[in-house]
């Protein structure tokens, strides 16, 4: 009877034990669970017993360290754009004179002729290269100080005009098509102007014709999509928009670095954007909220 009661009073201490035991865990979780989200680096251990204190201790130490490091690696990021930003100004007047001087130059026979058309082409893609780079580490520092009122339609229209003789050169044409003629945002005019600009650029660049501007109002937002004929296959192209990505690693006049001007631009304009081919179509869209 008495060997009874004594196990009976085991079980009952062991659950009580095991209750107390999954309370104090439900606490731990919650308060790990609110210092991670909140990156609270406190060290109130309020409503936790003293034998879980330690873990607690220990793990504020880590987000302490995690911390520190996150701070770190983003002071070493804005640096390194800042040297980046520096090399590229620094580097672009030089070259300039270069390709300047370079083509005061006439050679009187042809192999002397078609060589320095080399040295000009290949100088004018380095040249190139350290105008995106500079341009890319500008955008990707820049801190929004200025927003603008403007009419989203002729904002867009009048970026797109600035291509058409080029766009014309290559014999071909470009067709705006829209549901709305108005439609005002505020926005950082400067960034918006940088991200139209380099799409078009790539659809200069790499069209293959049937160029063409949608501006739609789809309800819950303005949509931008410009649009032109490739020969790559259909799908999601997004991954065009990281640094220095390529489709074609051979092709020496694309510096990989236009689409990710574009996406640090809507990024910091926080609008969405997107590529994918679809029909032999090459659709690069944005979208404004309203």
């Amino acid at each position: 009877m008495i060997s009874s009661f004594i196990i009976l009073g085991l079980v009952i201490f062991i659950l009580y034990k095991s209750y107390k035991s999954k309370k104090a865990l439900k606490e731990l979780e919650k308060f790990l669970d609110y210092k991670v989200k909140y990156k609270d680096l406190s060290e109130s251990y309020l409503n936790i017993p003293k034998n879980y204190r330690f873990i607690l201790e220990k793990f504020n130490n880590l987000l302490v360290e995690n911390n520190s490091l996150i701070n770190e690696n983003k002071r070493q990021e804005i640096s390194y754009r800042e040297l980046l930003a520096n090399l590229s100004h620094d580097l672009r007047t030089p070259l300039t004179s270069i390709i300047g001087y370079l083509s005061l130059i006439k050679p009187e026979d042809e192999n002397s002729k078609e060589y320095l058309d080399i040295v000009i082409n290949r100088s004018s893609y380095i040249k190139e290269i350290i105008e995106k780079f500079y341009e890319y580490s500008i955008i990707s520092n820049y801190d929004i100080k200025e927003v603008n009122k403007i009419n989203l339609v002729d904002f867009i229209v009048s970026i797109v005009f600035d291509y058409y003789d080029l766009i014309k050169s290559k014999n071909e044409s470009i067709d705006i098509e829209k549901n709305i003629e108005f439609y005002e945002i505020v926005t950082s005019k400067e960034l918006l102007s940088v991200a139209v600009h380099n799409i078009m650029d790539n659809m200069v660049k790499y069209s293959l014709g049937e160029n063409k501007i949608l501006i739609k109002d789809i309800g819950s937002s303005i949509r931008i999509e410009f649009i032109n004929k490739t020969s790559l296959e259909d799908g999601d192209y997004s991954y065009l928009f990281e640094k220095m990505r390529v489709i074609d690693t051979s092709r020496q006049s694309s510096t990989g670095l236009g689409l990710s001007i574009v996406n640090a631009a809507m990024d910091k304009l926080e609008y969405n954007c997107s590529i994918e081919v679809k029909s032999k179509k090459f659709i690069i869209q944005f979208e404004i909220k309203k």
